[in-house]
Parts: structure tokens; sequence; C-alpha cells
């Protein structure tokens, strides 16, 4: 078997010094291979981004031993830290790229260290942005592309000189779903073509599924497969689904040990038999009725919070209709909650607020609307704490009225 790309053994990690020093990284053990794709994921602040810029030279290794491309970096001079670090392809979530340089450009500039004559970097550089689809836009700005595009750009600078290993730090976070998909698609062949590791630290559950292995941090340790499934994706359901639409379910389990294979069988027999109480709830009629009355409790509770009269939760349509509301009928036209959903506006005169609810997808769906001529100063403040799970409400009777 080939040499790990990264060995980590009994890293531990601090940050600042004296009474203020903070273990943020405890006793992390893990090999990551060449070809492999390894997702990082866990709660904000567990440590992930320490861990990644480890990896990647960029911070002294203060305890444990940290081998990278077959260099320990625990102690090691500047010159072999450098060299290290160009062989590593590192992109992150802010492009960084350089507004006063073209898109070949910004490319071109790793390359600046590489040996090469300007030629040969123009039409690698030119070559790469070919390949992350952007052929046409060699001399594009970055102020001139799309968010997709930049992030496009900036993990073609990162596989430029064909690096050993690539570090992405959550790579679509200031994408939307598609584009970021078509990013993470895009990274992950790109490396394979290249044979090297690649290690995406990322909140994104939809891209679970190019994964050779999860990797889940929290509270600055390692944790087995089962509670990356549980903590990441909410359920391990979840988590196996697009496992299951890639044929990789069995894969995945052949490399559990036997205590993260029982570990991953306790959670989905909870799951599965919270997913049969579930359907105990009956018809899709009979479900539809025990949202749509928490919903109104929920309403309820929320329009004396603030102070309203009438409280609505509208979701789109044509035309757009009212799934439950208390005390009276909506008192606004529907085109008017029709254009607030539009315009993303979230008032629209001094006696009505509307707040925009997304679904699932993040997509703006529908509205809680709070009519009233004493409303709370703070009520919209209020009523954003509720859009989230509103939203999710929302969906869950849409559909289950459109198979009731």
């Amino acid at each position: 078997m080939a040499d790990a790309v990264i060995s980590l053994r009994g890293v531990n990690h601090f940050l600042g010094q004296g009474s203020l020093r903070t273990q943020i990284l405890f006793d992390l053990h893990a090999d990551i291979w060449p070809g492999e794709i390894v997702m990082v994921m866990g709660p904000s602040g567990s440590g992930k981004t320490t861990m990644l810029t480890l990896m990647g030279a960029l911070r002294r290794v203060l305890n444990g031993s940290v081998r990278v491309l077959g260099q320990e970096l625990r102690g090691a001079t500047d010159s072999i830290i450098t060299s290290v670090r160009q062989r590593i392809g590192f992109t992150f979530q802010h492009h960084h790229l350089l507004e006063s340089l073209t898109a070949r450009q910004n490319v071109q500039m790793a390359l600046a260290s590489a040996g090469l004559g300007l030629s040969e970097m123009r039409s690698r550089s030119e070559a790469i942005l070919d390949q992350v689809g952007l052929g046409g836009k060699f001399e594009a700005r970055p102020s001139k592309l799309s968010g997709g595009q930049r992030q496009r750009v900036a993990v073609a600078r990162a596989l430029v000189r064909k690096p050993e290993l690539l570090l992405a730090d959550e790579p679509t976070s200031a994408l939307d779903s598609q584009t970021g998909r078509e990013v993470v698609d895009m990274l992950g062949l790109l490396a394979r073509q290249q044979g090297c590791a690649v290690v995406i630290v990322t909140h994104d559950n939809r891209v679970l599924d190019m994964a050779d292995r999860l990797m889940y941090l929290e509270d600055g340790r390692l944790n087995s497969f089962a509670a990356v499934t549980s903590a990441h994706a909410a359920h391990l359901l979840t988590a196996f689904r697009p496992l299951q639409q890639s044929g990789q379910i069995g894969t995945v389990l052949s490399r559990l040990t036997d205590a993260e294979l029982v570990d991953m069988m306790r959670t989905l027999g909870a799951e599965s038999e919270q997913f049969l109480n579930a359907l105990d709830l009956g018809t899709p009629q009979e479900a539809f009725g025990v949202f749509h009355e928490a919903t109104r409790a929920v309403l309820d509770r929320l329009g004396r919070m603030v102070g309203a009269t009438a409280v609505n939760l509208w979701i789109g349509g044509d035309p757009p209709r009212t799934l439950a509301g208390r005390d009276q009928p909506p008192v606004t036209p529907p085109e008017a909650v029709t254009l607030c959903l539009a315009s993303g506006l979230p008032q629209r005169a001094p006696a009505s607020i509307s707040i925009p609810l997304a679904n699932r997808e993040y997509e703006l769906f529908a509205a809680a609307e709070l009519t009233g001529t004493n409303l709370d100063p703070a009520a919209e403040n209020i009523v954003r704490d509720f859009a989230r799970p509103l939203g999710m409400l929302a969906q869950v009777m849409n559909k289950l009225e459109m198979h009731g």
C-alpha cells in the first residue's frame, strides 16, 4: 500500500498563552490516502479549519505528529515548510482573487515559482480554466464573474500546479445549491484526474455522496461514522439517501470498524422507530390535521407575543392561499403577498408585517403575515426567529395537502 498523504498521530493544538491558553484539538489520529476524497464536518468552532491549516503547513504543529507528503511538519524548518506548501493546492470559502488581474492572471500567479517560462505559464493557466468551464473568460476580471465562476477560478488556481494534495475550506458556502454542487463535482473530477488526495471541510450535506470517507470533528475530537451522519445530516437516513443513489452504501459500511458498525446500527434502529411512529399518523389528511392544528397554535401564540389582531401563513401559488390563520380572514390582497415574496421586502404597511419564509431548499415560497394597529416595535425581529421553522411546517403541509 502507498504511504499516507497525511498522517496525524496524537495531535493536540492550543491557542493563546498563559491563563488564556485554550485547547482546540484533542489527540487526533487519522490517515488520508492518495486519490482519496475525504469530507470533514462538524459544528462551527469544532476545530475543522485549525486541523486543515495544520495539514496544509499553514500553522505550526505544537504537539503530536503531522506527516504530510512524507515530511514531518513538527519542528520542520522554514524551507521544508515552504517546499511542502508548494506541493499542496488550497481553495477557501472566500476565493481571494485579485480584482486588478484577469482570471488567467489570477491562475497564472500560482505558477510564479514553478520555474516555467511565461508562454508555458499562460498555456497551462488557460488549459485549466478551460477544464473548469471558463474557456471564454480568460481576460475577465473577478468583478465581471458570477460567484460560481469566481470559485471556479479559485479551483483552477489550486489545481494548475498539479498538487499531490488539495485542501478546500467551505468551497460551497457562498454558492447556491446547483452551483455549489457543480463546483464540488468539478473539483473532485479534476483531483481524481490528477491523482491527488482531497480534504474538504464542509457544512453542505448536498455533496456528501462525493466522499470516499466522512470525518466528523466535534469539540476538537474526531468521532465515528455514525456520529458524522447523525450530527451533520440531522438523521442517518438523510445521509444514506445520496449514498444509496450513487450505490455507495455497501462501500461506506465496509470501511467501518466493528464498534462503528454497532454504533451506526443503534442509531439506524432508533431512527427507524421514529419513522414508524411518524407513519402511525395515518393518512395524509390525518397528518395534515396534526400539523395544521400545531401550526395554528404556534401562530396564535406568536400573535399574542407581538400584539397582532390577525396572523396568517400564506403559501405562494396562483392565486396564493392561506394554510393556517388566527381570528380573521387576511385583510391584504393576495397580490401584495406575491409581491412581497418576490421582492423580499419584510414590511408593506405600518399595520402589516410580512416575513418571507424559505423551504428546505432555501427558496422563498411562503409568507407569515401579521396585522394589527398596535404591533410591538420588535415584532419583525421576533417573527424572524420563527421564519425557518414556519417555512418547514408550511412545506410539510403543502406536500401533505397535495398527496391528500
